[in-house]
């Protein structure tokens, strides 16, 4: 028997170990691609999900890397992954929660050596104009290699080389746990279907959390609770996520429940009926009739839009994967407890340990979570003193060398950054224009995870003097990939003096939570700073999801606004906004010109673009902004607006002295005397016009006469406070 033909067995008798124990383990074909191809060919069939841009898999289930998040919530019996089209990080974390247990992952690579060295196709992703594949480094890769090699449970044949069957023997410590022997639901499942059963039947308004990894049949639960409430009490439930595909588990056991217990056509109907799921956006438009409704994948759900659901539902039900490759689990509990106590006084959360897809004792998902650290948890800081903090940029071949400090950076920015995910892993690791600056304590030499209190990921852009490019991006013709602030400044601006200064964009910044409110993140941006004018950068820019108080931390460490989205972005629900920090001297000029340009455009779009922005943002984003000046209002204005104080005069007829008052007050120290209610009424009806009847639910006004006279008394308020007489 040859070598080849000696490794086909081997991969069928493992196929067929797997299968008798529900084990699911990873078998690496490393060659060339004909013979890795040919090999496989022999092996797999039909039923495979082939993760591949290579045509030649057709005759399997076929799915780009890219696409595999349309396919969440699948199962697959056995999962090809072509190595030579793509390694792409979050496909790769995607995938190994399709895969059933008692299944293969047959992972096809070019010889190990040359993977090394050699970054594949997938990289591209991370390049932009300026440097190419070429330019990348390839820890990421090394890594990959370096897990593979030293993993005891991963089966690899090496084209060429000697069948090794040493890891082939599937059926270790673990063969007693035999499908046969498991017995759905878990008892993880039985305690979430009672604990989803309490929030349908018991007090209102005590919203339940449930979180797992992927496989733990979270999203089966929900359906089997739904079908045992519509069964005891006929009530309906409706389920939201981000895609309909991502609740096909809960339909299918709600589907099941229903059809075993009731008896006729008709009941069944009506019991279908009575679980439907609802696009989010229609969910947020809409009054639904319901008794209860679930979120699942409630972390890839931007949190603005749960939190504007949380007033409209009484029995709420979210549900998250821990898992970090469709937004991070593990941040967003982090942040959505904090809203979740200011609206509840009693809230529940659970957690789902025990998998369902596959074993408990599974070879698979621990190498996965290790390799894409899917699993990364904080370590607890210890105490220190500010003295004893230092900020040191960390190069990335320390953290390809340093798994532990790795770790520990993902893990803090997963807690900060629900988006956190796989891709970044490669993107720290081998993007040329990135750079880490960590915080940490001295109180060593070596670094220890306790040690690290923060992290500042940058990435470099900026400094391109093409001036064809600049005119492709002004005149829209072109969007080349990458280059963010920069391009997005020099489109907006029809400036290519954008384009041409360098700048350092800070792409995430994480201080951990128990040393947050301390000037960590202050401290960073400030050894940034240095590094920048050591390097003759211009400046330094962000781009973030604007809420109030990411503005004023920006605004506090001497950042400008200087482009505001007119969309909400489709992954934190908030306006996309970019800020900007001057360095050098043509950056300061820069800055001041583009700082005007953006006041006028906002206070212009504040009845038109802006005109559903929320109060607080509003007043945060002119109160930033220096070149807003008080206001000089004429005699002849003061005595039109004391009338209208005084119901003396209409609102029609004093609306332009009004913008200017209010404009020009909130700038001014007098503008925090205000009451909340006072300052949103001023906002929304004077600057921003809004329809009267959008503010009397939250002001808790009757009609637009009580309205009016609410405004007339601020107005009145106003003039007190600035101590304006006529």
């Amino acid at each position: 028997m040859t070598s080849d033909q000696q490794i086909i067995a081997h991969i069928h008798d493992l196929k067929s170990s797997c299968k008798h124990s529900f084990q699911r383990r990873m078998v690496v074909l490393s060659g060339s691609e004909e013979w890795c191809f040919s090999t496989a060919k022999k092996v797999s069939n039909a039923g495979y999900l082939a993760v591949s841009q290579n045509k030649q898999y057709d005759f399997m289930n076929l799915q780009a890397a890219e696409k595999l998040h349309l396919i969440l919530g699948r199962e697959y019996e056995n999962i090809l992954w072509d190595g030579f089209s793509s390694l792409n990080p979050d496909g790769l974390g995607i995938a190994s929660g399709l895969l059933k247990g008692g299944g293969l992952f047959l992972l096809l690579l070019p010889p190990l050596d040359y993977l090394k060295s050699h970054a594949d196709h997938d990289y591209a992703r991370m390049c932009s104009e300026g440097f190419s594949i070429k330019d990348c480094h390839t820890f990421f890769l090394q890594r990959l290699v370096n897990h593979l090699q030293d993993s005891g449970d991963i089966v690899m044949f090496e084209e060429g080389k000697a069948v090794c069957l040493t890891n082939c023997d599937v059926q270790q410590s673990h063969k007693l746990e035999s499908a046969l022997k498991r017995r759905l639901p878990t008892i993880d499942q039985t305690a979430a279907i009672a604990a989803i059963k309490k929030v349908a039947f018991g007090h209102r308004n005590r919203p339940l959390v449930i979180q797992a990894h992927r496989g733990r049949g979270k999203s089966s639960a929900l359906g089997l609770a739904a079908g045992e409430i519509f069964l005891e009490k006929k009530f309906k439930t409706v389920i939201t996520a981000p895609s309909k595909k991502t609740c096909e588990a809960a339909f299918r056991h709600y589907k099941t429940l229903i059809k075993s217990t009731v008896s006729t056509q008709l009941e069944i109907d009506t019991a279908l009926a009575a679980f439907a799921f609802v696009p989010l956006d229609i969910l947020l438009a809409n009054t639904i009739d319901c008794h209860m409704l679930f979120i699942d994948e409630a972390a890839a759900i931007p949190t603005s839009s749960l939190t504007a659901l949380l007033g409209r539902f009484s029995r709420v039900v979210y549900s998250t994967t821990i898992h970090g490759y469709e937004g991070n689990g593990q941040g967003f509990a982090i942040r959505f407890q904090k809203t979740l106590d200011t609206h509840y006084a009693t809230w529940k959360s659970i957690t789902l340990n025990t998998p369902v897809r596959w074993l408990e004792h599974d070879l698979l998902e621990p190498w996965f979570f290790r390799f894409l650290f899917l699993d990364a948890k904080l370590t607890e800081t210890r105490e220190y003193s500010i003295d004893a903090l230092k900020t040191t940029l960390v190069s990335q071949r320390e953290l390809f060398e340093d798994e532990a400090l790795f770790e520990q950076i993902t893990a803090l920015l997963v807690s900060a950054h629900y988006q956190t995910s796989p891709s970044d892993i490669r993107l720290i690791l081998d993007h040329p224009k990135v750079s880490i600056l960590i915080t940490r304590q001295t109180s060593s030499h070596s670094i220890t995870p306790a040690d690290l209190c923060g992290v500042c990921l940058v990435i470099e852009e900026g400094s391109s003097h093409s001036e064809a490019l600049a005119e492709d991006i002004i005149s829209g013709r072109r969007r080349p990939r990458g280059q963010l602030f920069p391009q997005a400044l020099c489109a907006s601006s029809a400036n290519a003096e954008f384009l041409a200064q360098g700048t350092y964009r800070i792409m995430r910044i994480a201080v951990h939570p128990s040393v947050q409110q301390k000037g960590i993140g202050s401290e960073l941006l400030n050894a940034l700073k240095l590094k920048a004018e050591e390097r003759h950068i211009d400046s330094l820019s962000t781009s973030y999801g604007l809420n109030p108080e990411l503005l004023s931390f920006w605004t506090k460490n001497q950042f400008q606004m200087v482009k505001l989205g007119s969309k909400v972005d489709g992954a934190s629900g908030l306006r996309s906004t970019m800020m900007m920090h001057a360095i050098s001297e043509p950056a300061h000029q820069l800055l001041e010109n583009c700082s005007e340009a953006f006041l006028k455009s906002f206070i212009f779009n504040l009845t038109r673009l802006h005109q559903t922005l929320p109060s607080t943002i509003v007043y945060k984003v002119l109160q930033s902004l220096p070149q807003l000046k008080p206001a000089l209002n004429k005699q002849t204005d003061i005595k039109k607006i004391w009338a209208f104080a005084n119901a003396s005069r209409a609102f029609e007829e004093t609306n332009i002295e009004l913008f200017e008052l209010v404009l020009g007050s909130i700038s001014s120290p007098m503008w925090d005397n205000l009451s909340e209610d006072k300052k949103e009424l001023l906002i929304t009806q004077v600057l921003q016009n809004r329809d009267y009847k959008t503010c009397l639910k939250h002001l808790k006004l009757t009609g637009k006469k009580q309205l009016l006279t609410a405004l007339r008394q601020a107005v009145a308020e106003l003039l007190r406070t600035k101590a304006i007489k006529y």
